[in-house]
């Protein structure tokens, strides 16, 4: 999540302008990202961000997310609806094991991305 973090301000404060005409050329040249896997990374971090924002649901040994891939699919939902489903799957996972089909297809909303 911190390199989606790090990839959020360097874009935003067009940090990468000094060396490269734009964004996704810094990505590619420097780190061998494609945009859409710099983009996934820095909407995985602001989903993460979003996460663990929430108050009321965090104790300390809360399952949160390490990768951009496991909220993935929360990115095309509002940030209220981005915690209630994370706090669903993390609660609803069978035996507390927690995987990304748990998140993909929650109980009561169905999360996936959109098809092309």
């Amino acid at each position: 999540m911190a390199v989606g973090k790090a990839l959020l301000t360097i874009r935003d404060n067009r940090l990468y302008r000094e060396k490269f005409d734009t964004f996704n050329n810094y990505c590619k040249e420097k780190w061998g990202y494609e945009r859409t896997y710099a983009h996934r990374l820095i909407n995985g971090s602001q989903v993460a961000e979003n996460l663990s924002t929430r108050v009321d649901l965090c104790t300390p040994c809360e399952i949160q997310p390490i990768n951009e891939a496991q909220v993935r699919p929360l990115a095309i939902l509002e940030p209220n609806e981005q915690r209630d489903v994370w706090e669903e799957a993390v609660r609803t996972a069978p035996a507390g094991l927690w995987s990304w089909p748990t998140l993909r297809y929650p109980p009561k909303k169905r999360c996936t991305l959109p098809t092309a």
